[in-house]
């Protein structure tokens, strides 16, 4: 595996797909900064969080990445030549994973560093202990960890370089979507039952509502667009444990799943 992971980092770093998912990392954060600026006065504080700000749009971004990365080993049947190399398909598919893990996680180092370059000098370092921004990363890798597994599956179930990366990109806005309604819904709940409380009422939902609320609360918690919504809140996620334990358990399944289908897979 170990030269799997070699040649797949090699093809990672020529990567246009790689180079440009970083350069949009790094400018991404470094434009919310200087908006920010026009802002700023005597009391303004630190950017608190703008390190994280590039999880907005990583999601789509690695489902292009991933899908040219691993698919181009389909479009230029090499996989193939590692099959018959004596690579076992599990260890083809798992490596594919850590290579194309690595890469995403190396976009978010470049965010969170081209954020501070640029935001601690004007506004000031992050007053968030250290310790929290590192739990909170733990978390990011969680959900960065569940694109990916979505979208090396998509990737091997479709077998074609541009045909995965419209179908990864077509599902990773759908995410997306579905995600950002949720945290919406679920905020916009919290909010109408804290108004309730302030006025010394119970907050109920209609009963006609209950079964659509129980379907975005699930949403909330397991759907990785939800979850980097709740991550930018600037605060320690109270579902931090349901967000790390359903990530797990989505990029096993997903992995899982990913194998099967590649260990039967006629490639051609």
């Amino acid at each position: 595996m170990i030269n799997l992971i070699t040649m797949g980092y090699s093809k990672m770093v020529r990567s246009l797909a790689f180079k440009v998912g970083m350069t949009v990392m790094a400018i991404f954060p470094v434009f919310i900064v200087l908006v920010s600026l026009k802002n700023r006065n005597a009391e303004s504080g630190p950017l608190d969080g703008v390190y994280n700000s590039g999880l907005t749009m990583i999601g789509l971004l690695i489902g292009a990445f991933v899908s040219i990365l691993v698919g181009q080993d389909y479009t230029e049947k090499t996989i193939n030549n590692k099959i018959m190399a004596g690579h076992s398909r599990i260890t083809i598919y798992l490596a594919d994973f850590i290579v194309a893990f690595t890469g995403v996680a190396i976009m978010q180092v470049t965010s969170m560093l081209a954020a501070s370059v640029f935001a601690v000098p004007l506004f000031g370092m992050y007053t968030k202990p250290l310790g929290e921004i590192f739990r909170v990363e733990l978390i990011v890798l969680c959900v960065l960890a569940v694109y990916t597994a979505v979208s090396l599956l998509v990737t091997t179930i479709v077998n074609s370089k541009n045909y995965a990366v419209a179908a990864s990109m077509v599902l990773t806005i759908l995410i997306f979507f579905s995600g950002m309604m949720a945290y919406q819904v679920i905020t916009d709940e919290k909010a109408d039952k804290a108004l309730a409380a302030e006025k010394g009422e119970v907050y109920e939902v209609p009963e006609e509502d209950e079964n659509i609320m129980k379907v975005f609360r699930v949403i909330y918690d397991i759907d990785p667009q939800s979850q980097v919504c709740v991550i930018s809140e600037d605060n320690f996620p109270e579902n931090a444990a349901r967000i790390v334990i359903s990530d797990i358990a989505a990029v096993t399944l997903l992995t899982a799943a990913g194998l099967v289908n590649f260990c039967r897979k006629d490639i051609k």
